[in-house]
This record gives C-alpha cells, structure tokens and sequence, in this order.
C-alpha cells in the first residue's frame, strides 16, 4: 500500500482515526490501541483521535499478544468488575459506522452473555463485546490457542446480534481493498 494501512487517508481523516471515532460511545470508559515499540506516527494518529496508547516493550506477534498487553494495562488503570465488558475490534476496520455500538450496548445491557458478536447476512463480525470476568481464561490461553477458543468453549454464554451494518465485516487488508472501500 506504500505506506502503514492504518495511517492511509480515509476521508478527512486516517483509517485508524476514523475507527476511533466509530467507537465513540458514552459507556466506553476508554479506547485503546497497542501501537508496536517506535511507531510514533500510529502513536500520534491514535492519541489525535482522543484514544489512549498502549505501547508494550515488545512488538507484539499475535493478536492474542496484543489483547493481552491492552487488558493488562485497562486492568491495572481502571479496575474494571468482573460483570463490565471490553469491545475488540481489528484497527483496519475503517467501514464501521458510527453508532455501531449503540445496539450492541443496548444487547449487552438486556442480555447475560459472556461474548456478543454481531452479524450482518449471518455472517460474524466486529467489533466483539466479552465480559471481563473472561480475563483469567485469556490469559490462559495456550501458545496455539486464539481468542476464538473462548467463544467456542461449552457452555459459554455467547449471543449474536443481527445488525444492517456490512462494514462490521469489512477489513482493508491489501490495496486492492483499501481502492474497493476507500470513501
């Protein structure tokens, strides 16, 4: 793409600045990115978006490794309870529309689930809300093992939410995809 995807032009922002502020919400206490060590252009972009950088001293191999660094450091600033959520999203994700967590708020609220996973066409997208009393059972997690074997663990409490929002399913990726999306 010849340069950082998340940093590419996105309307009259970047990609990643305009994620942020797709999820601008009045429960979410705080939006985080993990920005990899020296990265400061990302580190500027995200913290001009009025998110908050988490930069481990390490660059980051797996995205378990960096859920891991953001719980971490929410864990130690904010002292969340176990019945409190956190949302995950991919930072290339630039089609989510505001608003998007507005009726996955609303889901969470009236429901008991340990993960809630939007849908649009039947298809799972982001971003994911989980419950933070999962955090131990994260930070169990096996070398091999992503995220994804939290939700598909018996008996865990998972629901999905249907929304008319594609762009929940829609990663920028490669170049080919930034031209397809690009606004």
């Amino acid at each position: 793409m010849g340069q950082p995807k998340l940093l590419l032009p996105w309307g009259a922002s970047t990609v990643i600045e305009h994620l942020l502020g797709a999820l601008v919400h009045p429960r979410v206490v705080a939006r985080c990115v993990v920005v990899r060590p020296g990265d400061a252009p990302l580190a500027e972009a995200v913290t001009r978006a009025g998110a908050r950088v988490i930069q481990p001293p390490f660059d980051p191999p797996e995205m378990k490794d960096s859920v891991l660094a953001a719980l971490t450091a929410i864990e130690r600033d904010w002292h969340p309870e176990p019945d409190e959520g956190w949302v995950l999203t991919p930072a290339d994700q630039p089609l989510l529309p505001p608003g998007i967590l507005d009726p996955l708020v609303a889901a969470w609220d009236e429901g008991d689930a340990e993960v809630l996973i939007p849908r649009h066409s039947g298809r799972k997208g982001h971003p994911v809300l989980f419950r933070w009393s999962l955090l131990p059972e994260i930070q169990q997690l096996g070398p091999s093992e992503g995220l994804n074997a939290i939700v598909r663990k018996p008996g865990r409490r998972v629901q999905t939410i249907e929304l008319d929002a594609p762009g929940i399913l829609v990663d920028v990726d490669t170049p080919d995809d930034y031209k397809r999306w690009q606004p």
